[in-house]
């Protein structure tokens, strides 16, 4: 018997509890990176709403400032585009305009939701009244 109880002392591996540990310190590790790319994937959504929000906005603006200086009217309308496998998100496109003695100051705001909060885009612009040139 004291061969056998010699042969048991000898042995090298590791024991089910350390096993067990490590198994536990693997899963919370993986379960840490798994929240890191869920978190990356939000911020990644929500920077491509911003862009695909700011691209309306801009072109917006773009359209009413070379629009005619009587066309230009404010109104709100709602767009769905295609963001990633989503082929409806929705965008609103608010015009404010206001009317100064020389000029049109115009607001262009863009809203969508995204994570359960309303999120805005907002840029600024004018359109100059056309000026009457005397002698003509």
């Amino acid at each position: 018997m004291k061969l056998r109880r010699d042969y048991c002392k000898q042995q090298d591996g590791f024991t089910l509890v350390e096993v067990l540990v490590s198994f536990v310190v693997l899963v919370i590790g993986l379960f840490g990176i798994l929240a890191l790319l869920l978190n990356a994937a939000k911020i990644t959504m929500a920077d491509e709403l911003r862009n695909r929000a700011a691209e309306l906005a801009y072109n917006e603006l773009a359209v009413l400032q070379s629009s005619n200086y009587e066309n230009v009217v404010g109104n709100s309308r709602t767009v769905k585009l295609k963001v990633r496998n989503i082929p409806d998100w929705q965008f609103v496109i608010k015009r404010q305009i206001q009317s100064g003695e020389t000029a049109k100051i115009i607001e262009v705001t863009v809203e969508w939701e995204h994570s359960g909060s309303t999120h805005h885009y907002t840029v600024h612009g004018a359109v100059h009244k056309p000026t009457v040139q005397e002698g003509a």
